[in-house]
């Protein structure tokens, strides 16, 4: 049997799937396109485990097929309802390739940056608040000489105007 590796695993809504016609070669079935027959008797038990992912395609022919993808459950379940020599066997790589999969994902999450990516980020966050804070400076400084100096050219004094109190702002 060829080894089943976290490869023939396909992420669907963030569950690993595995398609059927993959299964059925390592079940050893002489026509793999049978395993969907198997799939298809024992849809309703399948179902319980989760939603069958079913998308159909054409052919080049305009044949219309439907393959399936299914969860570590429906694969196990497959597997069991096959009946194969290899069956036992296949469930055994089932179980261990989806585990590696589950593994996997808690070292690294599509979709979720990684520790150094997370800290690359803080880094650039912090620099570009700091640059905004600096701006933020400049143009309360700009705008606070402005009115320092109309204050002063107006012969008022400048006192309201450095005390420490909330900028409306």
């Amino acid at each position: 049997m060829a080894e089943l590796t976290t490869q023939h695993l396909d992420a669907i809504d963030g569950e690993p799937r595995i398609l059927d016609m993959t299964l059925a070669e390592r079940l050893g079935f002489t026509r793999p396109r049978t395993i969907r027959q198997l799939i298809e008797r024992n849809w309703t038990e399948l179902e319980r485990y989760g939603t069958v992912i079913a998308p159909s395609y054409s052919d080049y022919r305009n044949r219309q097929f439907t393959e399936y993808w299914l969860n570590e459950a429906q694969a196990l379940l497959a597997c069991l309802f096959s009946r194969t020599e290899r069956a036992a066997e296949v469930r055994e790589a089932v179980i261990k390739v989806f585990t590696a999969w589950r593994r996997a994902q808690r070292v690294m999450k599509p979709g979720h940056p990684t520790r150094v990516q997370l800290k690359a980020i803080n880094s650039r966050a912090w620099a570009l608040a700091m640059e905004e804070k600096r701006t933020a400076f400049q143009q309360h400084k700009t705008r606070l000489l402005q009115e320092a100096r109309g204050l002063l050219a107006a012969g008022r004094p400048m006192d309201a105007l450095l005390e420490d109190k909330t900028d409306p702002e």
